[in-house]
Parts: C-alpha cells; sequence; structure tokens
C-alpha cells in the first residue's frame, strides 16, 4: 500500500472518529505525558533510549467506549560512540495517530474511580535527520541515515527525511487523585512499515489530564 493509500486511510478514520461522536454532551480528557522512548532491532545499533513527548485528547463515545488522537514528539538519542567515521548532529521524530478506546469503565466528573484501558490507533510518523556520518547502518532510523553517506571529505552537514504508516497499540492505567484530575500510566509499542520493513518502538509515559465535558 502506497503513502498516499494510507493517507486516505488516515483522514478516513479520523472522519469516522468526528461523525460518531454525535450531538450529545461527552466526557473528554486532554492529558500531556512525559516518558521513555525505547528503539529496538536495529535501530538499537544506532540510538539509544531518550524522552518523549506526548500529547492526548480523548473523547467518551458511548459508555466504555472512546475516541483518542495523541501528537507525539521524540528527540532522537543518537549513539555517536558506535560510529568512529562520523559525527551525528541531531534527529527528530513527530508522529500523529487515532483510533478507539475501550476502557474498564465509564469516566464520569462525580466520582473518582481509576479505570484501565487499551486503545487501536494507527497514523503516521516522520523522521528528520542532520548528520555528516558516511556509514551505512539498516532500521526506519538507519535507513535515514543511509541517504547521508558517502559524502565528500568536508562536506557540510545534510538533512534527510522518512515517512512510515504507524499501527500503535496502547495500554493504561488512569488514576483519579479528584473528579477531574487524572495520572496516566501508558505503555505503547509502535509498528513502523517504511518502504517494505517493519520497525518496532516502544514509549513508556506518565501524564497529567484534567476531564471535560464536550456539549
Amino acid at each position: 500500500m502506497s503513502n498516499k493509500n494510507y493517507r486516505l486511510l488516515f483522514f478516513l478514520l479520523v472522519t469516522m472518529l468526528g461523525t460518531s461522536l454525535g450531538s450529545s454532551a461527552q466526557t473528554t480528557l486532554g492529558r500531556v505525558a512525559l516518558g521513555a522512548f525505547v528503539p529496538t532491532g536495529d535501530d538499537a545499533d544506532v540510538a539509544e533510549t531518550g524522552l518523549a513527548l506526548q500529547l492526548t485528547a480523548d473523547v467518551q463515545i458511548s459508555g466504555k467506549i472512546g475516541a483518542e488522537a495523541e501528537l507525539n514528539w521524540i528527540p532522537i538519542n543518537l549513539d555517536s560512540a558506535n560510529r568512529p567515521v562520523g559525527r551525528l548532529i541531531e534527529a527528530r521524530q513527530i508522529g500523529a495517530v487515532a483510533g478507539f478506546r475501550l476502557m474498564s469503565q465509564a469516566l464520569s466528573e462525580t466520582d473518582s474511580k481509576p479505570a484501565a484501558y487499551i486503545s487501536a490507533r494507527v497514523g503516521f510518523s516522520r523522521i528528520a535527520v542532520k548528520s555528516d556520518t558516511t556509514t551505512s547502518v539498516p532500521g526506519w532510523i538507519g535507513r535515514t541515515l543511509d541517504q547521508t553517506q558517502n559524502l565528500p571529505p568536508f562536506s557540510f552537514p545534510t538533512r534527510s527525511t522518512e515517512n512510515a504508516f504507524v499501527i500503535s497499540p496502547r495500554a493504561g492505567f488512569l488514576l483519579r487523585p479528584s473528579p477531574k484530575a487524572i495520572i496516566d500510566i501508558s505503555v505503547a509499542p509502535a509498528f513502523l512499515f517504511d518502504g517494505g520493513s517493519v520497525s518496532r518502538q516502544i514509549v513508556a509515559t506518565i501524564g497529567f489530564g484534567m476531564l471535560g465535558r464536550l456539549d
């Protein structure tokens, strides 16, 4: 499936989420989360565990079923120690996913009961790497670095980007210190489909949010 078809699928999903809300009042939840980004497989050879920032918005559609959308930003911690012939400068990854969420119980502004949840999301991820390296490595991060290989001596750093379709399930637990306050502890593996190959990343976060109403 081409990137154009992936974008169409994502657009249809977001449209379906929006039209499923109906006209009645809905419980909403907004969160800001900070956590750990863990690359795996080939990507673990060129990147180390780093930080991840997430912005998430949820809408309770009906009972225990909800919809969520997430924007994540990751300053990738590149491992230059394993690449003596080049100097890696910086790498950034940004992603957007949306999907449906199933909770152990419906959230309410009148109580402080905790709840567990699982989510099924799809979306896109984009990585940008600025590098002057001349080596070759595999993986989602490594393939982007490969676009800057075989540079002439004393060349200026170059910037390359890659896009990937993402499938990212998520599981978490919501603590309720007060009826409207939320502490969210979650883990979300991400499967990135890029040029016929699949890479996996794991993001574990703790977030803070507030409940509201969408009239």
